[in-house]
């Protein structure tokens, strides 16, 4: 009792080359099934025979022009790129982009990157609808144990400190390369009369602080 112009119907447990239907090629030419809204779009999906037998997905009349969607017979996928130099390899020519969106309006959306399966040990990093504020969590326990923080609304950024109050809040010490660090501390209002700047140096190799203050 077909429902449509063509209709497969299997109930069985096999698998394997036995099961499904094929689409073969015994030519030079590709393995492919074509999509079409009559005079409009066509898509065609399949193997580029000429192309590393890859599985692409193209908007155009062959796999060898306009594919969006390459697989790579080792399993690297490509989406703009039909070359993937990695599992996945975004690219686009004029803004790339990739794109989490949450359809709850307070919803969280991040990205894990985790040594192993046990979600335990890396690094997560996301944004957190509720609190508005973009973070990243090193990862040694499933606790959240956030190492840097952008406030969204307003600018705040916080280095091992998730409740950053200025500009710029560090947890912990700032160490400086080449042997010195420069500290700048600007006035944050001018009727306060605040030092406009205030540098202070620390040089290791003499053990010396230096501190310069203007006006």
């Amino acid at each position: 009792n077909p429902v449509t112009l063509l209709h497969l119907y299997e109930n069985t447990a096999t698998t394997g080359t036995a099961t499904g239907y094929t689409i073969e090629q015994n030519g030079t030419g590709d393995a492919i099934t074509q999509y079409l809204l009559t005079g409009g779009q066509r898509w065609v999906s399949g193997i580029d025979n000429s192309d590393g037998d890859k599985f692409k997905i193209a908007s155009t009349t062959n796999l060898n022009s306009n594919a969006r969607f390459t697989v790579e017979t080792g399993g690297d996928v490509g989406i703009g790129e039909t070359n993937p130099i990695s599992i996945l390899h975004l690219e686009e020519a004029a803004s790339p982009r990739l794109t989490l969106m949450a359809t709850n309006n307070n919803g969280d959306v991040g990205i894990g990157l985790w040594e192993n399966n046990s979600n335990t040990i890396g690094f997560e990093l996301g944004y957190e609808g509720n609190g508005n504020y973009f973070w990243i969590d090193r990862l040694d326990s499933p606790t959240r144990t956030e190492a840097f923080r952008i406030e969204r609304n307003n600018g705040f950024v916080g280095i091992n400190d998730n409740n950053p109050t200025e500009e710029l809040d560090v947890g912990g010490t700032i160490k400086g390369g080449f042997g010195m660090i420069d500290v700048a501390l600007w006035f944050d209002r001018v009727q306060d009369n605040d030092y406009t700047c205030m540098i202070v140096a620390g040089n290791p190799s003499d053990n010396t602080v230096r501190v310069r203050v203007n006006n």
